[in-house]
């Protein structure tokens, strides 16, 4: 597997899960070591275990913060005060992305 062939097709992706890159896979191990070849020359970054980005040079625009707090923690939105700040229904500027869940 080859890295300009596997940016290409996801370049338009802001986010992947490993498991793509396993679909069809002959042997799962060579493409999970060639992943962690990618980490280690900064060609793709490992947002946690199992989903990545490419990095700046290799994907068309960066994903939103927003997508990455959801992908990190399954089933999560963005906090109340986070949504008010964004849309302009408050003045206070909020800085940091925080992750809700219930239960």
């Amino acid at each position: 597997m080859y890295f300009q062939q596997v940016a290409k097709q996801l370049t338009d992706l802001p986010l992947f899960e490993s498991g793509l890159l396993y679909a069809g896979a002959d042997n799962p191990q060579k493409v999970q070591r060639q992943l962690a070849d990618w980490v280690r020359a900064g060609k793709v970054i490992q947002l946690r275990r199992g989903l990545y980005t490419l990095a700046a040079p290799y994907r068309s625009k960066p994903p939103h913060s927003y997508l990455i707090a959801n992908q990190l923690v399954q089933g999560s939105y963005v906090s109340l005060q986070m949504a008010l700040s964004h849309y302009g229904l408050i003045p206070e500027h909020v800085a940091v992305v925080t992750s809700v869940t219930t239960g």
